[in-house]
């Protein structure tokens, strides 16, 4: 009688093992297709608003010029980044540049962040400091609604990661 049982308790452990195998494959298999639609929607998103990439893009180098012979103190990047954005012809939320060293954030407008907020942990720092920029899938402001494309870039001075810069452009 042990034997029956043990053999019942070994074929239905082993049942169960199976079906919790499958359905994590299946779990896999489902986040992976659904990542490959992600990224497939992001190159379709970037491709509709490629104007304002390329746009900001370009101007993203005058702003990196002016910060790297900046003080990078914060009256400095305050007037160097309201001097660029009254020169800029595209709909915007925010610029931010967070530095490498301390986390610190500059954002613009002003704004209040919390206290332990570290960009350096976000995507869009990481994928820029890893690939040199990141381009966000088009994505809904939490408190407009707009439909917004973050675009963020490092900033090296040589060979030194000094932080990124991002800006959040409106898309229509």
């Amino acid at each position: 009688m042990k034997s029956v049982t043990k053999k019942i308790c070994c074929i239905s452990m082993l049942i169960i093992l199976i079906f919790n195998i499958t359905g994590c494959k299946l779990t896999l298999k489902a986040g992976i297709i659904k990542h490959s639609k992600n990224d497939a929607q992001t190159k379709v998103e970037v491709i509709e608003h490629q104007d304002e990439l390329d746009y900001i893009q370009s101007r993203f180098d005058t702003l990196e010029k002016s910060l790297l012979t900046s003080k990078m103190n914060d009256e400095a990047i305050t007037n160097i980044f309201e001097n660029f954005l009254t020169e800029i012809e595209i709909e915007y939320t925010n610029l931010y540049f967070v530095t490498e060293d301390d986390g610190k954030t500059f954002i613009y407008p002003t704004m209040t962040l919390p206290e332990d907020y570290d960009g350096r942990i976000r995507d869009w720092y990481v994928q820029a400091k890893e690939k040199g920029y990141y381009v966000s899938s088009l994505y809904k402001e939490a408190k407009t609604g707009e439909n917004i494309l973050t675009y963020t870039r490092a900033l090296f001075k040589q060979d030194e990661l000094l932080g990124v810069i991002g800006i959040d452009i409106v898309v229509k």
